[in-house]
């Protein structure tokens, strides 16, 4: 769950979240002035896994070329 700030600026996309749906999670509580309206974001597993992967082999190579 993320707030519309983190889609608007693009940091889901930075993190690398394929999929959105706006109202993942809404809460109004009126008397406290409280509206929140969240997005919900996600990777499909095999999507999470070559993430993973990528994520991996870039860290290995780092260390390599610093070893």
């Amino acid at each position: 769950m993320v707030a519309t700030w983190n889609i608007e600026k693009g940091i889901v996309d930075r993190y690398g979240y394929l999929h959105r749906e706006p109202h993942g999670s809404v809460l109004r509580l009126p008397a406290p002035e409280i509206d929140d309206d969240d997005w919900l974001v996600w990777l499909a597993r095999d999507e999470w896994l070559k993430m993973l992967y990528r994520t991996s082999a870039s860290r290995l190579s780092s260390e390599r070329r610093f070893s």
